[in-house]
């Protein structure tokens, strides 16, 4: 709104005034839109320029109201790519999140992996025996026998 009625005030009609340009005693020149002063003469008159027709008024309100479309336009553009920046550096953020807890992941597998393909781990039962005796057969308490069962084989190891 401040625009249009600077741009009104530009267009509006002045009263016609002529600027003069004195130079006095010393050469020094001055400009002025009244008579020049006592000393000094009157070197050059420069005509006002002439007033604006009413079409030219329109033409310069049209180029305004034109520009200032444009520039609304504009601004809505940037707005849309400062937008659309903006949600690329999430998703390019969000992006590089997942790959850390990616990575984080493979290597909490590849150290699990690396746990397990290490020298094997045999568990043996302990035992109260001397691996030079025989282990002894314990007969089993059912009177009847079952058929899983065998006989039990006498280990006969020489004593050290």
């Amino acid at each position: 709104m401040l625009k249009r009625l600077i741009l009104l005030l530009c267009v509006l009609p002045l009263p016609a005034m002529a600027i003069n340009k004195c130079i006095d005693r010393a050469g020094k020149v001055s400009y002025t839109d009244e008579k020049c002063p006592a000393g000094a003469r009157l070197a050059d008159q420069i005509p006002d320029a002439a007033q604006p027709s009413p079409e030219d008024v329109q033409r310069a309100l049209d180029d305004a109201a034109r520009l200032q479309s444009e520039q609304a336009r504009a601004e809505a553009r940037r707005a849309a790519e400062e937008e659309k920046r903006v949600q690329a550096a999430r998703e390019a953020e969000r992006d590089r999140r997942q790959q850390e807890l990616l990575e984080l992941e493979r290597r909490k597998v590849e150290a699990l992996e690396a746990q397990t393909h290490t020298a094997p781990v045999y568990v043996v039962p302990r035992q109260n025996y001397s691996p030079h005796r025989p282990i002894p057969h314990k007969p089993v308490n059912d009177k009847k026998k079952r058929e899983d069962d065998e006989p039990p084989v006498n280990l006969k190891v020489p004593f050290r």
